[in-house]
């Protein structure tokens, strides 16, 4: 039953949006700063396999989530990316994910790894994975959305791990020499 609860309160606080200048509160979206030139951008340079952050500015779940951005994704080709929502696992279309404030695209510059975390990625779409609202990083069934990213790539458990969680933001500080940052608008 606390599950339940928490999963709606959590839902329901990533729906507000704080404005400081002028002072006001606000339920629901409004316009975002990424534009048709930046969506543009992002189209010309990712790539199947990358990792995709994004953030919402104003949004009161963007103030619970330190760092800068605050979801992580996979694109997976074709116009799709794959990630974990409140309501689990779900693939959407790159021009509506890009429908946020700021967006940076990490790739993973070895190309086994991509196809693997591709395939990953699919195999937990057409199982229908669950988001992970304790964010324990304990079974393996159900998912945070950096969590996800972090069991497709394989990747060995970071520094965060023993705090038990990991943000976004770190995936713009993994190994240089495997992941590069391609595009960042935003920060």
């Amino acid at each position: 039953m606390w599950y339940k609860i928490k999963t709606a309160i959590i839902k329901w606080f990533g729906n507000i949006q704080i404005f400081p200048y002028p002072s006001f509160i606000m339920f629901g979206h409004t316009a975002y700063e990424m534009k048709g030139e930046d969506v543009r951008d992002v189209l010309n340079i990712i790539k199947p396999g990358d990792i995709v952050l994004r953030r919402y500015n104003h949004y009161v779940s963007g103030l619970m989530i330190p760092g800068h951005f605050t979801h992580a994704a996979i694109y997976m080709g074709d116009g799709k990316i794959v990630h974990m929502l409140g309501d689990g696992i779900d693939k959407q279309d790159i021009l509506t994910f890009c429908r946020c404030d700021q967006v940076a695209i990490i790739r993973c510059n070895d190309e086994q790894i991509n196809k693997i975390a591709i395939k990953k990625s699919a195999s937990y779409f057409k199982q229908g994975i669950k988001y992970d609202f304790d964010f324990d990083f304990s079974d393996g069934k159900e998912f945070s959305c950096t969590e996800f990213i972090n069991d497709i790539f394989n990747h060995p458990k970071m520094d965060r791990i023993k705090e038990n969680y990991i943000m976004p933001d770190d995936f713009l500080t993994l190994d240089k020499t495997i992941f590069e940052v391609k595009y960042q608008k935003g920060k």
